[in-house]
């Protein structure tokens, strides 16, 4: 009874509340002995006073799947208790740890369950508050599931021991199914006592391994379709995490307010970029440009170009050319014949009819000029006729004739 209870004539007769005792019994399906040698108790009041830890040893004939109780505390303060128990290996390793919280205002017992699948876990999970702390049987709960508090349990296994289907007799403690002994009931392998209890169902952790979980959401067209998520329950029993969402269910083109770009031919083998928006009947808009076009060649493709060029006697040649694939000019080719040509090559030479110190040159416009001195002569022979007047060394007058090497002679004494 509690101390509330025990003082029905507290106001008139005037009562002292008992001191609080708490007795803790560890059940666990670890096989004591082999699995763990050592079961330890420690309470640690919230008001700060100490209590040194209580422990009992395991050996392979304890009970432990029943419960074997490991500790008694007396003179328990009243208010917030953390109890933690802890199994321990031939190494003095710690094998599972679990933390219960109790709020306790008068005498009590609890059964704390420490698990197999328990061991190696680490709460909380990856889709779990973070206050589910500690571990029951496979799955993460708050450190306030206890008999007295079975609120932070989460969603509870079982209620009822009909709730458990495992491959041994099971009972439901805490809101987990735990085998409490083997199914078959047969002898203890070593002829000494039971063996303890086996599990070949899944663990009862978050979820059982394989099992797969949809979320779905809304999509499409005004939200009128849908599109659906999986996540799938690993071999610790927890879900991983959720992967990418599917297809929509809806057949419209495009989520209405959704935009894509491109970027599009333009001009001469330019680019330009363009938008298009889905509208609210869930089909694309039109393309816009959203920017003017670059990178342009010089010609548009199959387009040409004509010129005419010098060629042969100041005659002239037509000339074409194509624009290529690229938006780049090909060669000039020629179209046609040289056309329009003189009687001769500029520069060119001739008798043309003229006297031997001469001869006739080929003017710019491609026609025989006169008839002019070749290079390095300074006169006409003409037959030997060809004189002028000249003025002889010392003075007076006197004529010279054009030699036949086209050159001047002496300068000759004689009247001019």
């Amino acid at each position: 009874m509690r101390a509330a209870s025990a003082c029905l004539l507290a106001l008139t007769i005037g009562c002292t509340a008992p001191p609080i005792e708490l007795s803790v019994a560890v059940r666990t399906d670890l096989a004591p002995g082999s699995d763990f040698i050592l079961a330890e108790v420690e309470l640690l009041p919230g008001q700060g006073a100490a209590f040194e830890p209580q422990s009992a040893s395991a050996r392979r004939s304890d009970p432990f799947w029943d419960g074997v109780p490991v500790a008694h505390f007396a003179g328990v303060p009243a208010g917030s208790n953390r109890v933690r128990a802890t199994l321990l290996d031939s190494r003095g390793e710690p094998v599972v740890s679990r933390n219960v919280d109790l709020v306790l205002d008068a005498s009590y017992a609890l059964t704390l369950v420490l698990s197999a699948d328990c061991a190696g876990r680490t709460c909380p999970g990856t889709s779990e508050p973070a206050s589910y702390t500690e571990c029951l049987s496979g799955r993460c709960v708050e450190a306030r599931c206890a008999g007295l508090d079975p609120a932070g349990c989460g969603d509870l296994t079982c209620t009822t021991q009909e709730d458990c289907a495992l491959d041994c007799l099971a009972a439901c403690v805490e809101g987990a199914c735990v085998c409490i002994t083997s199914r078959d009931g047969g002898p203890p392998p070593d002829g000494g006592h039971d063996a303890g209890p086996y599990d070949a169902g899944p663990c009862p952790g978050e979820c059982a391994p394989g099992a797969t979980d949809d979320e779905t959401q809304s999509c499409g067209c005004s939200g009128g379709g849908i599109q659906t998520r999986t996540r799938t329950c690993g071999s610790d029993c927890r879900w991983g995490a959720f992967g990418e969402f599917g297809a929509c269910s809806t057949g419209g083109e495009c989520m209405a307010g959704d935009s894509e770009t491109r970027t599009t031919g333009c001009g001469s083998c330019g680019s330009k970029p363009q938008m298009r928006t889905c509208g609210t009947d869930c089909t694309w808009g039109a393309w816009t440009d959203t920017g003017s076009c670059a990178g342009e060649g010089v010609c548009a493709p199959g387009q040409t170009e004509s010129r005419s060029v010098g060629c042969g006697n100041c005659g002239s040649q037509a000339q074409t050319r194509t624009c290529s694939g690229s938006c780049a000019w090909g060669g000039w080719t020629n179209s046609g014949t040289c056309g329009g040509q003189g009687v001769c090559a500029p520069g060119a030479t001739r008798a043309g009819g003229c006297d031997g110190c001469s001869h006739q040159v080929c003017n710019g416009s491609c026609n025989w000029g006169g008839c002019t001195l070749r290079s390095g002569n300074a006169c006409n022979w003409e037959s030997g006729t060809n004189f002028r007047c000249c003025t002889v060394s010392g003075g007076g007058g006197g004529w010279q004739f054009c030699s036949s090497s086209c050159q001047w002679n002496v300068c000759a004494s004689h009247s001019c």
